[in-house]
């Protein structure tokens, strides 16, 4: 009955009670919509650090770029670039003093692992062309003598090892043209391709060169140039040439030759002939032979301590079949890796097999710059030692196959086919002595690791500490994280603002509740205990109906707020969507030959807060894994019900209040 009199008594003044439920809602709504935001955006704030990190790319940039050409060549090389790079810097001058880094400077290497057991490059494994049988090991004595490489007569005094017949495509029509063998005392002409590089030659003395077929444009003067028929193939011709000389590349980590009893590869175009010194040690051009031939099944060994150093991980631009390394895996150097789709395909691996990785060389700052991606493993030097014996591998394990990778458009830093990518901290062996090629700085290869908002400070800092970082192209790259700092300090002070607006709102709807339903009705309270009411039959008549009436107000609100912050995001989101695909911020990811990929999945989209504090798209991801943090569920039911206590609280204490004062006082007085 006191419940039921206590709705009565309030739905007396309709107009009044639907006010104060509307009013309580939507003061509850801003309230809740204020503290839910504010949780949320606070709660993303705290896992930035975790889903964000600060990667630098370092490369050192050529000093110097000059165009040479050879007037003396047999062939038209045209004009080529020779870079400058003056002093090679190393990873090393960046461990200054201060310097704070998550990850340390590294340059990552790419070893080179020799598996005859594998399908070779490009499902040919006789791509190379280096077979023993190729080509001609001569003694010959020149006719004539020449000092500019130009060409020469001379006379076979000695076949030390012939290749027999020589099938040579012809350069006109690519028919297969048949030369034959070699003999001793046959005279012919040595052609050194260019001067430089050239051996001068002697008339009269005895020289050794390794001879092969070549193909190629000759030189023409400028008026032949003018009138030659650009469909033309008549015009290639074919020559008799020296094709390599044993020679070694080995360098330390700072790209200093070591000691080699056979020349060294130091020069761009090593000579490709040597005088003959008594006895000629055949093995070693045997063994030359044999090392080109491991061309065609040699593969890229990439190794990483942290896949978020390279940014094909970080974009989100490698999809993996199977599963990727795992933190635990690259922190302890567990033998598993990840290998290319395409060397995956040729030769019917999949993740769960094993692969047999034998490395037997490195190269340090190795790039691919040509834009032609990917592109085919190179080696950079020779796969023979100082002494002129083949490379032993200086690791060798079995490695598990747990995923296989693919990258959805061009990738810059995993440029070529077949590479392998294992933990770093698995290669349990030094490379020293196997170092074949050891570059400048690349970008792609040479990276660290800064904590998140630090660039600035640590760009000062490397500047003032280390003058030669001038020399440097240090690129830093945030994912995002400082527009993810900002558009989030934004979202903070917007959600305080909310919910500063929605307590003042709240505080004002509750006090003006309790005044025209509980302290208005002191009069009421008087009158039930004049006709003998106790004084909690007094308490509910009052607050029943008044507790009822804002537990549902308030309810509403949270539900409203939970629906409207969803909507908000969602909405904005869309909104952003919208401006970039009809010109916005890189909409749609537009690779470097101007291809542009959009996987079905509606484009790659950049991060941006520029029209809305929700959106948060990027091509890396990582604002979608930040948009997927949200307010938990208790907020929406914690925060109502506190209100409701409140309510309860004050207005209890007003009843009690009420409740102390005789009934003969309270009617006396106006109400």
């Amino acid at each position: 009955m006191t419940i039921r009199n206590s709705f009565k008594q309030i739905l007396r003044r309709p107009g009044k009670a639907i006010l104060f439920f509307v009013l309580m809602t939507a003061a509850t709504l801003l309230l809740v919509f204020g503290v839910a935001m504010y949780i949320e955006t606070q709660l993303r704030m705290d896992a930035l650090e975790d889903i964000y990190s600060t990667v630098g790319t370092v490369e050192q940039p050529w000093e110097e770029v000059r165009y040479e050409s050879d007037a003396n060549a047999c062939f038209d090389y045209g004009s080529y670039p020779v870079t400058d790079y003056g002093e090679v810097l190393t990873p090393e001058i960046l461990n200054f003093p201060g310097a704070e880094y998550l990850v340390p400077p590294e340059s990552r290497p790419y070893y080179v692992t020799y598996n005859p057991e594998l399908n070779g490059k490009n499902g040919n494994p006789f791509s190379s062309g280096w077979e023993e049988p190729t080509y001609d090991l001569l003694e010959f004595t020149p006719l004539e003598t020449t000092t500019d490489g130009s060409k020469t007569r001379a006379k076979i005094t000695k076949v030390i090892r012939s290749g027999g017949e020589h099938y040579v495509s012809s350069p006109s029509d690519w028919r297969q043209l048949l030369y034959p063998a070699v003999e001793e005392g046959q005279e012919f002409e040595v052609c050194q391709h260019q001067e430089k590089g050239s051996v001068p030659l002697e008339k009269g003395k005895k020289y050794v060169g390794y001879f092969g077929y070549i193909s190629g444009m000759p030189v023409l003067d400028d008026e032949a140039k003018a009138n030659l028929d650009p469909d033309t193939t008549d015009i290639y011709i074919t020559e008799y040439a020296p094709m390599a000389l044993p020679s070694t590349s080995l360098v330390d980590k700072n790209g200093r030759p070591l000691e080699s009893r056979i020349p060294h590869q130091e020069d761009e175009q090593p000579p490709r002939i040597i005088e003959a010194d008594g006895d000629i040690d055949v093995g070693i051009w045997d063994r030359l032979s044999e090392s080109r031939g491991y061309y065609d099944y040699t593969h890229g060994v990439l190794p990483i301590t942290d896949p978020d150093l390279l940014t094909s991980f970080r974009n989100n631009n490698v999809t993996i079949r199977g599963r990727m390394i795992t933190e635990e895996e690259f922190e302890t150097g567990a033998k598993v890796c990840l290998i290319d789709k395409n060397i995956a395909d040729r030769n019917f691996l999949y993740d769960g097999k094993k692969i047999k990785l034998s490395l037997i060389a490195s190269m340090y700052g190795l790039g691919e710059e040509s834009g032609y991606l990917p592109a085919s493993f190179p080696i950079m030097g020779s796969l023979l030692d100082g002494d002129g014996n083949i490379l032993e591998p200086f690791w060798e394990e079995e490695y598990e196959i747990v995923g296989i990778y693919s990258t959805r458009t061009i990738a810059q830093d995993l440029p070529f086919q077949d590479t392998v990518i294992v933990p770093a901290k698995s290669i349990g062996a030094s490379d020293d002595g196997h170092i074949i090629y050891c570059g400048p700085m690349k970008g792609t290869t040479t990276s660290f690791m800064l904590k998140n908002g630090a660039q600035e400070e640590f760009a000062a800092a490397l500047a003032k500490a280390v003058p030669q970082s001038e020399r440097l192209t240090i690129t830093y790259d945030d994912m995002g994280y400082a527009q993810a700092v900002e558009s989030l300090d934004g979202n903070r002070d917007t959600a305080f603002l909310l919910l500063v607006v929605g307590l003042l709102a709240a505080a004002a709807i509750v006090v003006l509740l309790l005044y025209f339903f509980v302290i208005k009705e002191k009069k009421r309270t008087a009158i039930e205990r004049s006709l003998g009411r106790s004084k909690n039959s007094c308490r509910a008549s009052i607050l029943a109906a008044l507790m009822t009436f804002t537990l549902i107000a308030a309810g509403v609100g949270s539900l409203g707020a939970c629906i409207l912050l969803g909507s908000s995001e969602q909405l904005a989101e869309a909104q952003n969507l919208e401006e970039e695909d009809n010109g916005g911020e890189l909409a749609v990811v537009e690779s470097e030959s101007g291809y542009k990929s959009d996987w079905g999945l509606g484009g790659i989209y950049n991060f941006s807060g520029q029209f809305s504090p929700w959106a948060m798209w990027d091509i890396q991801g990582n604002q979608t894994e930040l948009m997927g943090i949200t307010v938990p569920i208790w907020v929406y039911i914690i925060a109502p019900l506190v209100l409701w206590a409140l309510v309860g609280v004050l207005a209890l204490g007003l009843v009690n209040h009420n409740l102390k004062i005789e009934p003969i006082l309270l009617l006396g007085t106006r109400a």
